[in-house]
């Protein structure tokens, strides 16, 4: 079947300044008749002091991380040499506050079209759902480069502020489990989802 080029996916690439001021980027790819950027997000916190987010091949990158996953999501970068999991997860509740929650910014989209104000969209305060019991969710690489040629590579998945409450659990459950921890911290594949790398 042939391609048409009006079909071909594009990739879009935005440098921009996090509320620190430090260099990051959003890397995302729509089809060309989809301008708007994705609203759903996922936030990947480079920590190694070696690494330089400019020298990522970000196509290699996309496909690398994308795994053939069609969803609209956009990728956001940042480098904070050094940083622990819990400076990262501080630096996303920081951005987000810096920034608003992207489901307050829905809200509000009618208003965006009669007052312009051309602001970065905003990040998701709460992921808590079925199967994750955290509001915040970030994805922390530590390597000095992205690998590539097939080579493992992974990431932590660093789940922070807890979201359950007494009746998310079952009669007698809270006290048999206990509270849940600050953070959850889970290693997996950066290529294959569905891969965990146990301790």
């Amino acid at each position: 079947m042939v391609r048409l080029k009006s079909s071909a996916i594009k990739r879009y690439v935005v440098n921009f300044e996090d509320h620190a001021g430090r260099p990051a980027k959003m890397i995302w790819s729509n089809p060309p008749r989809n301008i708007l950027v994705p609203l759903p997000t996922l936030s990947l916190y480079f920590v190694h002091p070696e690494f330089f987010v400019d020298d990522l091949e970000m196509r290699q990158f996309l496909t690398d991380i994308r795994n053939g996953d069609g969803d609209p999501i956009r990728f956001e970068m940042f480098h904070i040499p050094g940083a622990s999991d819990a400076n990262c997860a501080q630096h996303y509740r920081d951005e987000l506050k810096a920034r608003g929650d992207v489901f307050e910014e829905v809200k509000e989209a009618e208003k965006a079209y009669e007052k312009p104000h051309g602001k970065l969209p905003g990040l998701i305060s709460s992921q808590k759902g079925a199967y994750l019991g955290y509001h915040g969710v970030i994805y922390v690489y530590k390597d000095p480069v992205w690998k590539h040629e097939g080579e493992e590579q992974s990431v932590e998945v660093v789940e922070f502020d807890p979201a359950l409450t007494a009746d998310d659990y079952d009669l007698g459950e809270l006290e048999m489990r206990g509270p849940q921890p600050p953070f959850k911290i889970t290693r997996m594949s950066a290529k294959r989802k569905s891969k965990v790398f146990r301790p």
